[in-house]
């Protein structure tokens, strides 16, 4: 059975409180970790986490679409070896996109304007079940608390995934807002970092929220000045770590420090 999404007029139980919070990426380290754990163990809790992604989908609808500058499509169809020309979007204000730190904040603009949305929906916030801690390790680093956020937008200026990176636990979860462009293909997020060239970061699901261990040499390339691309692939990726299929998605890194 699927787990509901709670009623504004009503205090919602606490599971679907630490789903809700976990889709919106308001969490601290600790509740970020014990979150993710719930996922792997607790088919309810996961089933609440799907719910809400789906909520999130008709805040979505309410964001105003936004152009991608077009030096923006260049770079990423360069770094993913794509030539074919893409769709020109609608011409923007010369001043508007000036600086690419503007398209960056807009690109986590549509995340924080749904995470505000959906706090609203929240009455208080009931204390969670208290976690039993883990025994800390005298060798183990200590928690940074710092995470990524990119909401990957479409051609028409609508977002299509929310991705969030857990810098501590190189862990990534790339989360479908917009539905399946295609049955027979599954999504594959690209890096590209400062010198151009795209890695893969992996095959996700278009249904569902997916999470997936970041490779280590990946790590050191994440940054602000990164960006993310979705292209659509054969089952298992892209032949040759050369991207295949079309960019669906694209966006700007955000670097948050969350409290420890």
């Amino acid at each position: 059975m699927n787990a509901s999404v709670p009623d504004p007029q009503e205090t919602p139980p606490p599971r679907d409180v630490l789903a809700g919070e976990y889709v919106l990426g308001v969490l601290d380290a600790p509740e970020r970790r014990v979150a993710e754990q719930r996922i792997d163990s607790d088919g309810a809790f996961a089933a609440a986490v799907t719910q809400w992604q789906q909520h999130l989908m008709p805040l979505a609808d309410e964001i105003a679409p936004v152009a991608v500058p077009e030096r923006v499509w260049v770079r990423i169809r360069a770094s993913l070896g794509l030539d074919a020309p893409a769709p020109r979007a609608p011409a923007a204000s010369p001043g508007f996109w000036e600086s690419i730190r503007t398209w960056r904040w807009l690109s986590a603009g549509g995340f924080a304007t749904a995470a505000a949305c959906m706090l609203t929906l929240m009455v208080a916030r009931p204390s969670l079940p208290p976690q039993t801690p883990t025994p800390p390790v005298a060798t183990a680093p200590a928690d940074t608390g710092i995470a990524m956020t990119s909401t990957l937008m479409q051609d028409d200026g609508k977002p299509g995934y929310v991705v969030l990176m857990d810098a501590d636990k190189q862990r990534i979860t790339l989360t479908p807002l917009a539905g399946s462009h295609d049955a027979a293909r599954v999504p594959e997020l690209w890096l590209i970092p400062a010198d151009g060239k795209a890695r893969s970061m992996g095959v996700f699901d278009d249904a569902q929220a997916r999470a997936a261990r970041i490779p280590d040499a990946l790590m050191p390339l994440l940054s602000d000045g990164a960006l993310l691309a979705v292209t659509m692939e054969p089952p298992g990726g892209a032949p040759g770590g050369v991207a295949t299929g079309p960019i669906v998605a694209k966006g700007g890194i955000s670097t948050l420090r969350l409290a420890p």
